[in-house]
């Protein structure tokens, strides 16, 4: 067991620091490495999180470079929202975007896309040794006004 937590908090470092050579185009790559990373440690979140919002929702002190309403739901999850966009078709468009933006981050291989659990407007991707699943899909946050929202789901 502590082999295995060795190997896979050496593998959440080598291939973020390989996915931040990759992605320093995209504006939150650094910051999602960063949050991934501390995933991987035994604190998980503790030190990036910040006051109580509601129930069980905190605020973050590292959101996402060009996202908003960042939070962190308990201990093992972490959520941003994308900034509004105007319509379904759009919304649509920026999930394969930035699921695209994200393996790109990481490099090959990093995130496997759950094909059983997609569609076109939620993708499943998950960490290759069971460190996380993230999602990223599209929400109608308002009457006609969309978001994405990059979920990261701890997993035991």
């Amino acid at each position: 067991m502590i082999r295995r937590l060795a190997l896979t908090a050496g593998a959440v470092v080598l291939s973020a620091s390989v996915g931040l050579a990759r992605g320093k185009a995209e504006p939150f790559c650094s910051d999602l490495t960063h949050v991934v990373r501390l995933a991987a440690g035994a604190d998980k979140f503790a030190s990036i999180t910040g006051k109580v919002r509601e129930g069980s929702f905190y605020e973050t002190s590292r959101p996402l470079t060009g996202w908003k309403d960042c939070t962190i739901y308990g201990e093992r999850t972490y959520s941003c929202n994308s900034h509004d966009i105007r319509t379904a078709n759009a919304a649509r468009e920026k999930v394969t975007a930035v699921v695209r933006q994200v393996k790109a981050c990481f490099g090959q291989g990093w995130w496997s896309q759950d094909e059983l659990r997609t569609s076109p407007l939620y993708v499943v991707l998950h960490h290759p040794v069971g460190l996380a699943t993230m999602t990223v899909s599209t929400d109608e946050d308002r009457k006609g006004v969309y978001v994405l929202r990059m979920t990261m789901f701890l997993r035991n």
